[in-house]
């Protein structure tokens, strides 16, 4: 189980964060809705599986097993991105 941790930005809003072996993984969830994307299985689905994990997370609804993605995969779902959502943050 892992403790979250909240990343607050005025683009990306929240998105909730866990330390993974002193490497910070961002919950999968959290990223695909700042970029709009729907369907988070998919949209990971393409990553590499160096950029995308699961890990026990302690959510108000109790530990659950969620999708993390570490800050490559981060970059690689923005930059996949065809939707409007992802514009300003291509231009990082």
């Amino acid at each position: 189980m892992k403790d979250l941790q909240f990343f607050q930005n005025d683009q990306f809003n929240q998105v909730r964060v866990i330390d993974k072996d002193g490497v910070p993984w961002f919950l999968a969830d959290d990223v695909c809705a700042a970029l709009g994307l729907a369907d988070t299985s998919m949209a990971v689905r393409n990553l590499d599986d160096d950029e995308k994990g699961k890990s026990i997370v302690c959510t108000p609804s109790g530990q659950q097993e969620m999708l993390i993605i570490n800050e490559p995969g981060l970059y690689s779902l923005v930059l996949r991105s065809r939707n409007p959502e992802a514009l300003p943050y291509q231009k990082w």
